[in-house]
């Protein structure tokens, strides 16, 4: 949309691994603590719920279960507490010492030893997950208040309940949020289904995509994944930090699964399967190095019925350890400081040092010795490289915005042009992951940007480098105010905001039918595509320019659809509810496409203005219909196919 000439633009038309055995009961294999921890390299306890009936609930919230752990010192499954008792999201605090979970009837959070000891409330609400503090080590329960998805999300400390504060009210976050180990980011979905990453404390989210069970990584690579769209519930949507390498990890082919769950480990997952009857055993894999598949799975439960909802704590020892290389490793997690430790740093170097760099990229396990007691953890050093620019995406003639492969940060930045334009702003955005540069003349079609002052956040930072082409797309051929644009699935959207006087990307959320094509354009199928953020400026920049024009290309499902009585929404700008409120909206009635303006004459009173409604033309049938309209000086234009 574009104000002063102010234009809407918008397109519209309207590895696999197999398994043995699923459904009947059998014995749990004696070795089955050995495979954990041949897997995973440390102790491990998972604790999960078991239906004592034959529903087949995924939450856990109904009085229907028996809580249930594994612990590979102890080497079976044993009942924490029984039931029938609803024990919902149960989850393990940071040091693997105690169990938290959710009394749904009651909708009240207690806390119980790992032995099932110690009962006792610890807030109202709803378990989501626990966390530790990196500085003090402090243990936090986060929670949403006013229970099951309701209220805002609150984190307490575990040990004092009424250390606490609200971190998230922008939207409702679901059952399965979770946090990164640095408290900065939340993955879940705000609300369902729109599954994506929210910046902590109520900074902002980003939708990464449309499903279920939104889960980030544990450590703090900011990794993410959600259930749904194309893989349905097979398997997830998996994610790299910022959205970035999109891609469909299948659990196992033809047989659903519910609720998987990072671990502590982010090397390691829950799931429960299949849950196309009427049981379903929890499982814990295990992603290969890239995270691009599930490499191996072990099945944990062999009791008939359906056990679900499960989490594992698998124990740190010497931690996890990510970054570039150069990359300085200090151990601070090995108790007992004053006796010697030896350790194997898993490159070759073997001493007694708390501190190693690792020069060479690998992932590496390493352990510490002292007497009969071993600590493990491992260290994926990454290949050093500077910041590349992921899209160059020129805006309007003086904003160009720069989306990175790694979050950025700016020191004395600075911009020019190959055309001789300088940065007059250089800003990123909240998650720095992108920057938007004004600059203070026009660009020409064609340019190149050199940019100085942009580091990743390595230990030895490295500077973004080399000329960055920017070309303007061929679509509108012009961006004069320009406040929003949306051509499809696969292109970069964004809209203005008038509070801000800058460009944000659009995130548009699907509601009820709503979908994209294979082509990426909109199916609407009698729901809808919002983009919430975007209505404040395009209302404002027309209102401010008394001008706009909107362009649309659209395909009825059929002409036969809507009536005056009824209009179908194609586009709209809302200021609340139905079609008596809007600000602007191009409807269908019947073969008949019509407008809706709310205007007011230049010497009224009434600040709202009245909404008009104004027939445009005819539609073609099942055919695309190019339509632009325009309106200047209180005159209303409508172009159709040219």
């Amino acid at each position: 949309m574009r104000a002063n000439a102010c234009t809407i633009s918008i397109v519209l038309a309207v590895s696999i691994l197999s398994f043995t055995r699923w459904g009947s009961a059998a014995d749990a294999p004696p070795d089955l603590a050995g495979q954990i921890l041949a897997m995973t390299g440390a102790r491990t306890k998972i604790v999960w719920v078991h239906s004592l009936g034959r529903n087949r609930g995924w939450d856990g919230v109904e009085a229907t279960y028996e809580l249930k752990a594994f612990d590979t010192d102890e080497g079976k499954a044993r009942v924490v507490l029984p039931g029938p008792a609803s024990y919902a999201n149960p989850c393990i605090s940071p040091d693997g010492e105690k169990i938290l979970y959710t009394d749904g009837l009651t909708n009240t959070i207690f806390v119980i030893n790992w032995d099932g000891s110690g009962k006792k409330e610890l807030a109202k609400g709803y378990v989501l997950c626990t966390w530790r503090k990196p500085d003090d080590r402090s243990q936090w329960l986060y929670f949403t208040r006013d229970g099951y998805m309701t209220g805002p999300v609150v984190r307490c400390r575990i040990d004092d309940p009424s250390v606490s504060e609200i971190v998230w009210s922008k939207d409702q976050a679901a059952h399965t949020l979770s946090i990164s180990a640095d408290g900065t980011h939340a993955g879940s979905e705000f609300p369902w289904p729109f599954a994506g990453v929210a910046v902590f404390p109520n900074v902002s989210w980003r939708q990464y995509g449309n499903g279920c069970n939104g889960c980030i990584a544990p450590d703090n690579s900011y990794r993410f994944f959600h259930m749904g769209e194309e893989i349905g519930h097979d398997g997830v949507i998996f994610y790299d930090d910022g959205g970035a390498n999109r891609r469909a990890i299948r659990f196992r082919q033809g047989f659903d699964s519910w609720v998987p769950r990072w671990s502590t480990d982010v090397r390691f997952l829950t799931t429960n399967m299949p849950i196309g009857g009427p049981d379903a055993d929890i499982y814990i894999g295990k992603f290969d190095s890239a995270f691009t598949k599930v490499e191996s799975w072990i099945r944990i439960s062999y009791d008939p019925g359906q056990d679900t909802k499960a989490f594992a704590w698998i124990d740190p020892g010497l931690g996890q350890y990510e970054g570039e290389v150069p990359f300085d490793v200090a151990v601070s997690s090995v108790p007992t400081r004053g006796s010697e430790w030896a350790f194997d740093y898993g490159d070759g170097t073997v001493d007694a040092s708390r501190t190693h760099r690792y020069v060479k990229a690998g992932t590496y396990a390493i352990s510490a010795r002292h007497g009969d007691t071993t600590l493990k953890g491992y260290v994926n050093a990454r290949e050093r490289k500077p910041p590349s620019v992921r899209e160059a995406l020129l805006l309007d003639a003086t904003h160009v915005q720069l989306t990175f492969d790694e979050r950025v940060r700016l020191k004395d930045a600075a911009a020019s042009t190959k055309s001789g334009a300088a940065a007059k702003s250089i800003a990123p955005d909240g998650e720095g992951l992108s920057l938007m540069i004004e600059f203070e003349k026009p660009l020409p079609r064609r340019d190149a940007i050199r940019l100085s002052g942009v580091l990743d956040l390595a230990q030895e930072p490295n500077a973004a480098a080399g000329e960055i082409r920017v070309e303007r797309p061929p679509w509108p051929i012009d961006r004069a105010g320009l406040v929003f644009l949306w051509q499809d699935a696969k292109s970069p959207s964004f809209q203005y905001s008038s509070t801000a006087r800058a460009f944000n990307r659009t995130s548009l959320k699907s509601v009820w039918m709503a979908r994209f094509n294979q082509d990426g354009a909109m199916l609407l199928a009698g729901g809808a595509f919002l983009a919430p953020d975007a209505a404040s400026g395009v209302a404002a920049e027309c209102s401010r320019t008394g001008q706009f024009s909107l362009e649309a290309l659209v395909v009825p499902h059929n002409i036969h659809q809507g009536h005056p009585e009824d209009p179908r929404r194609i586009i709209g700008c809302n200021r609340e509810g139905g079609i008596g409120d809007v600000n602007l909206a191009l409807c269908q009635e019947g073969a008949n496409l019509v407008a809706f303006i709310r205007s007011r004459p230049a010497d009224s009173k009434d600040q709202n203005g009245a909404v008009r409604r104004v027939e445009l033309c005819t539609l073609a049938d099942r055919s695309p219909n190019h339509v632009v309209l325009t309106w200047a000086a209180g005159r209303l234009a409508c172009y159709l196919n040219g």
